[in-house]
């Protein structure tokens, strides 16, 4: 989670940040924005509704902020989201 990371990154940070992952063996970054109308991203749309509440309430997440997701081999992902972070 990065509180306000929706206000403080721009489109081309995020694609930056998605560069700079897969250099260390991800196939990509995923992430989910808090918007004032709802959770807003490409995953949005594998998770059920009650999932996102979920997640939101888990995370404590605020409108603006930014929750970013790893997916592969547990290895893998904890060491391009360790560098990520």
């Amino acid at each position: 989670r990065v509180p306000k990371g929706d206000t403080i990154f721009s489109k081309r940070q995020m694609q930056r940040f998605e560069e700079f992952v897969r250099k260390f063996g991800a196939q990509g970054l995923a992430f989910i924005q808090v918007k004032e109308d709802g959770l807003k991203g490409p995953l949005c749309k594998f998770f059920s509704e009650e999932d996102l509440n979920e997640l939101s309430k888990r995370c404590e997440l605020e409108v603006g902020d930014v929750v970013f997701f790893g997916a592969g081999a547990k290895k893998t992902v904890l060491d391009y989201m360790g560098r990520f972070r």
